[in-house]
């Protein structure tokens, strides 16, 4: 609105209840500048993904809970239920084919369902 249409900052600042300050950090911001992101956390799963992707695959109705209980059995790692269940759905996840969708839509009239079976 300052830049556009010549509104003070004191009238937008008062306007959107901040301080002048903050109106001229907005104005002065420039939007090329990249958003910086934090670098992506490793967890203690993923060394061990493609271990439980195999487990997924060998036996895709494999539970969470039992994939937990292998490698703690097996590689003698100790992690809470809810972190081996949230790692395992997204390594399902990742794994899944997205399912094809197709949205169908109908004029009012043009189609009609018809139940004639016993109350």
């Amino acid at each position: 609105m300052h830049i556009v249409e010549g509104v003070p900052k004191k009238e937008l600042a008062c306007r959107f209840g901040v301080d002048n300050k903050t109106v001229r950090c907005h104005i002065e911001w420039d939007e090329e500048d990249p958003a910086q992101e934090a670098p992506k956390r490793r967890r203690a799963l993923d060394e061990h993904r493609a271990t439980i992707e195999e487990l997924i695959r060998d036996d895709a109705k494999v539970s969470a809970k039992r994939i937990g209980r292998l490698l703690e059995t097996n590689h003698g790692i100790h992690l809470s239920a809810r972190s081996i269940r949230r790692y395992v759905n997204e390594v399902r996840g990742a794994a899944r084919k997205p399912e094809a969708f197709v949205h169908r839509t109908h004029l009012p009239g043009e189609t009609m369902v018809i139940d004639f079976g016993e109350p």
